[in-house]
């Protein structure tokens, strides 16, 4: 049969879920970023092919989300997308509880009004994950 696991993880600034299948990893996963001047929030989606050695697992993968920015105070609204590709490791410090960091290059689209903003950029991505599902 399958063998699965499901987590929570919570990373800066925002919090996710884990649905593991074998070497395969989905993660849902929402950030809130805010300040006096903005305030955005970013639903995204996860994908990863880990490799694992015991305790320390290698991974690859990608990620696709959608953001909406509020700036104060005018109340401007920008709404876009980020794409992005990432190398990472997961170090199990426990049985069921893990800190896993990731590293690649993303590409971040915004619009406002009628303009559109387009961005390159590195992004480093820290979690700590807790398993409490196994089958």
């Amino acid at each position: 049969m399958f063998n699965y696991r499901l987590g929570l993880s919570l990373n800066y600034p925002g919090v996710g879920v884990k649905f593991v299948i074998k070497s395969n990893l989905l993660e849902l996963r929402e950030q809130i970023i805010g300040d006096d001047t903005q305030q955005s929030n970013l639903l995204g989606l996860r994908y990863y092919r880990q490799f694992c050695k015991k305790s320390l697992s290698y991974y690859i993968g990608l990620e696709t989300s959608l953001f909406e920015t509020i700036i104060k105070p005018e109340e401007l609204k920008s709404s876009g997308y980020v794409v992005g590709s990432f190398l990472g490791i997961e170090k199990f410090l426990y049985k069921n509880f893990s800190f896993n960091l990731d590293f690649g290059p993303y590409i971040a689209q915004a619009k406002i009004y009628d303009t559109i903003a387009t961005e390159f950029d590195f992004v480093i991505n820290m979690s700590i994950n807790l398993y409490f599902l196994k089958k």
